[in-house]
């Protein structure tokens, strides 16, 4: 088996417990052989049950699977990664924002890579490119700040057209819309647009669909004063007092009165984040460079 201990030590072992309930090492082996899977990969703690699964299996005349064992993954304090160390759950990184092909693809390159400097895979990639020997021995450390760089990565790669469903999920749970004006399956025109809106405004910057909800929700719950008696924070009472936007104010006001300065088309509120052709305007759809 090649698996390091005294193997001598391992004598007879309890396969039923008293009630008649099967141990987990004979479930495992039987399920393994009525599967008739031929590799398992696991995480180092198995190691112990390795061997008595192989006996197991050799007491039923079923053939050996290949055995690959890999090294913990850890949190960011170098500890066993655990439930104190974040989320909990697959949902939970779904509710956050992330994309499945995302997860996959950074949970496949803790402890591998393909031998080259890429870290961005479709999993039809990851598949072709997956290989054992590339598994390193040393433990990784689950850095979500690697996750959502990567995250980033795939979200790039999509289209808004692409996106728009999964950012109205997150508008939808962060309460949005009035109660009762839109579900998940709603077609309404204007929930819609503003969800095109939300998308495009954020893409180029967000880390996570979630963060496009947010976006928004802080774009809707700004409060721009209408004059100066009205403005409340006295760092930007002082600045304005000052002078700062002086310049620009006067500029603003005089493009405003000579009908230069840009209004949006209330007919289409869309036009402003599409092209001549109507399409979505897309800045920028290539993998950023390496996270560092």
């Amino acid at each position: 088996l090649g698996v390091p201990g005294n193997h001598a030590t391992v004598g007879d072992f309890i396969l039923l417990r008293s009630s008649g309930v099967p141990v987990y090492n004979f479930c495992v082996a039987v399920d393994d052989a009525c599967m008739g899977i031929t590799t398992v990969v696991r995480a180092e703690e198995h190691l112990t049950n390795t061997v008595r699964q192989a006996l197991v299996l050799d007491a039923l005349g079923a053939p050996r699977p290949r055995y690959a064992h890999c090294s913990l993954i850890l949190g960011e304090d170098k500890q066993k990664l655990s439930k104190r160390h974040g989320a909990t759950s697959c949902d939970q990184y779904r509710l956050d924002g992330f994309l499945p092909d995302a997860m996959i693809n950074y949970l496949a390159l803790l402890g591998w890579n393909d031998g080259t400097d890429n870290e961005i895979f479709a999993r039809d990639e990851l598949i072709d490119a997956f290989e054992l020997d590339r598994v390193v021995k040393s433990p990784s450390v689950f850095d979500l700040e690697k996750l959502k760089w990567v995250n980033a990565q795939h979200l790039k790669l999509r289209t808004v057209e692409d996106l728009v469903p999964l950012v109205k999920q997150q508008i939808l749970w962060h309460g949005m819309f009035k109660d009762g004006l839109v579900s998940d399956d709603s077609v309404d025109l204007g929930v819609i647009d503003f969800t095109y809106a939300a998308t495009a405004l954020a893409k180029q910057m967000m880390e996570t669909t979630k963060d496009a909800a947010l976006n928004a929700k802080t774009v809707l719950g700004y409060g721009l004063p209408a004059t100066f008696t009205d403005v409340r924070d006295e760092e930007a009472r002082t600045m304005i007092a000052t002078g700062n936007f002086y310049a620009l104010a006067q500029k603003l006001v005089a493009q405003y009165r000579s009908g230069e300065f840009p209004r949006p088309d209330e007919s289409n509120p869309l036009a402003a984040f599409q092209d001549a052709e109507g399409r979505m305007i897309e800045e920028d759809t290539q993998k950023g460079p390496a996270c560092q």
